[in-house]
């Protein structure tokens, strides 16, 4: 992540003034809370603890979403800017920051290893940085398949309830035609 110098913050504050504002609502919030745990589960991510601020951060004025996280407690505080300036916030742009957000979590332990330059990866870390985005992708990849089988196995039993219905609706109409 770039680090912003206070000369450029007060540059892009100077810019943004010439945009029009928007504040964010508590339903605002309240929906990207939702959007960050469907994403969370559709790319697989298990075992985080998450929480949530709204509010605007010192040096993340520019940032309509922001991420921190501590990797051995596997936890993140995923923050939503609650004044929009030069954009519009809409349901759609509300999931996208939510959806980035939670990106930058998936990838959080590649970033964490690429950031600190005094780690010297073994071949056993690096195996577990590479299985730990397989891992997620298996989450997401298995559990779909699952429920693929679960619904063919439904279709199956529900398409067999109507075949019998249809035979009993068959016999009725014979039984009532001789009578």
């Amino acid at each position: 992540m770039k680090k912003v110098f206070s000369k450029d913050v007060v540059l892009m504050n100077l810019a943004l003034d010439n945009y029009e504002s928007y504040d964010l609502t508590e339903e605002d919030f309240e929906f990207f809370q939702e959007k960050a745990y469907y994403w969370m589960k559709e790319l697989g991510l298990i075992g985080w603890e998450l929480a949530f601020t709204f509010a605007a951060l010192p040096g993340r004025e520019s940032e309509l979403g922001s991420v921190c996280y501590l990797l051995a407690d596997r936890s993140a505080i995923i923050n939503l800017l609650p004044r929009w300036t030069g954009r519009k916030p809409t349901s759609e742009s509300i999931e996208k920051v939510a959806f980035h957000e939670v990106n930058e979590l998936r990838y959080a332990f590649v970033r964490e290893y690429m950031t600190n330059k005094t780690i010297i990866l073994t071949e056993n870390q690096q195996d577990e940085i590479i299985h730990n985005l397989i891992r997620t992708q298996e989450n997401i990849v298995l559990s779909r398949e699952e429920a693929v089988k679960e619904l063919t196995t439904e279709v199956k039993r529900l398409t067999r309830q109507v075949i019998f219905l249809q035979l009993q609706a068959k016999r009725y109409n014979l039984k009532n035609k001789k009578g």
